[in-house]
């Protein structure tokens, strides 16, 4: 909670927008297995967005890349 994210809307990839993780759940959505070598668990979040663009309808798909670090140079 408290990470930064930036998101972008399917097709407007030009116009990413900034957020925030405000909820991550403590119970898995789901979770899955490939041929018992390796599984993933997915858990739902919460982003609120920042200058949400005008261009936003409730539905749309996008991407959504989480800021886990940064560093100055």
């Amino acid at each position: 909670v408290g990470l930064k994210a930036q998101m972008t809307i399917d097709g407007y990839d030009s116009d990413a927008f900034t957020g925030r993780i405000s909820f991550i759940s403590s119970e898995p959505a789901s979770s899955s297995s490939v041929s018992g070598s390796s599984s993933s668990t997915q858990y739902s979040i919460t982003v609120s967005p920042q200058d949400l663009p005008k261009l936003a309808k409730s539905g749309m798909t996008g991407t959504l890349d989480i800021v886990l670090g940064e560093v100055d140079r």
